[in-house]
């Protein structure tokens, strides 16, 4: 398609919310308070059957977005309300934002920008965790580490790269719609999914460093382990979709369940062989503790003895369930905050 040649072309901010009341405002003020001229933003927040005040919160911004409009998305997840947001668009640019984050003022400015030039297909970011409770800030600093989930160039890249995937994302709209949009049996990594095809397609996916995002993340211990275990039950439905996207990262949390329940099983008669598992996280558990207080500067990254094995306890539950010959059918979990 011929690309537009005005220096600010409009584009479509699509921001899917569900019971976004205490993070919304903060999205769309720095969406607000960015450098591309908010005549040109059509912004759409498209609305899962929020219980709070999440619309009323949205609508309030109408003075400062003229071009915002709420959706209602009735199938509530997130693939569902990208797919009514790419029907909707009626620009040439689409910028998916996440209301759990914050962005800097150049933000839509560096996607489109890099759209335009033909870089790649899939324009997009690094995911910063951020928290502002105590516990909060010792999840973010331990997701900050690539122990946590592996190095995975949209939460580590401090260069500008082709990668798998990126943080949120800018496409044209037209790419999305050949593409055919988000798939819906996805609740989760639905993102993740959309990238293997825009790859397989010949597209291109771009990590930009300087578009790093303020992501907040989940306020307590229990809502970061069903996050988690969703995600590893979910990557499980993609990787059987397509299994060369494997990646040794995507298994080891599993391997490492595996390990330690063998670990259990023959300590009362090798117990020379059980603590080999357990001794050797241990040591990559204390050593990666050590290097993020050194780097982080702060003691909290002493909660990560406790995050971390969270973290990869609760993702390879997650994978490890998905891996039984049930479809992987998810569990009831209320939805994480």
């Amino acid at each position: 398609m011929t690309q537009s040649t005005d220096p600010n072309p409009r584009v479509t901010v699509a921001i899917p919310v569900l019971n976004e009341e205490r993070h919304i405002d903060a999205c769309l003020e720095s969406l607000a308070a960015g450098d591309y001229p908010v005549e040109s933003l059509e912004v759409l927040v498209i609305d899962g059957g929020s219980t709070d005040a999440t619309i009323a919160h949205a609508e309030r911004w109408k003075d400062r977005l003229p071009g915002l409009r709420v959706l209602h998305n009735p199938a509530k997840i997130q693939s569902a309300a990208l797919n009514i947001a790419i029907k909707e668009a009626t620009t040439e640019y689409f910028v998916r934002l996440d209301a759990h984050s914050t962005y800097r003022p150049d933000h839509v400015t560096v996607s489109v920008s890099n759209l335009v030039a033909g870089k790649a297909e899939n324009v997009g970011g690094v995911q910063r965790p951020v928290g502002s409770t105590t516990i909060q800030k010792a999840i973010a600093l331990s997701l900050r580490s690539p122990f946590s989930m592996g190095p995975s160039a949209h939460r580590q890249s401090s260069s500008e790269q082709y990668g798998e995937s990126v943080y949120l994302g800018a496409w044209c709209t037209e790419t999305l719609r050949q593409l055919g949009g988000f798939d819906e049996s996805l609740k989760v990594a639905e993102d993740y999914e959309l990238n293997i095809r825009l790859r397989e397609s010949g597209r291109r996916v771009l990590v930009v460093p300087g578009l790093t995002c303020n992501y907040s993340v989940r306020s307590s211990l229990p809502a970061l382990a069903r996050q988690y275990f969703r995600y590893g039950l979910w990557k499980t439905r993609i990787l059987r979709r397509y299994p060369k996207a494997l990646k040794p990262r995507h298994t080891a949390p599993g391997l490492l369940l595996l390990g330690l329940a063998g670990s259990v099983a023959i300590a009362p008669f090798l117990w020379q062989l059980a603590i080999i598992v357990p001794l050797l996280y241990a040591a990559f558990l204390l050593i990666s503790i050590v290097t993020l207080a050194w780097s982080e500067r702060s003691v909290l990254a002493v909660a990560s003895l406790v995050i971390f094995p969270l973290i990869h306890l609760s993702y390879g539950a997650g994978f490890l369930w998905g891996l039984l010959p049930r479809q992987g059918l998810e569990p009831q979990l209320a939805e994480p905050t």
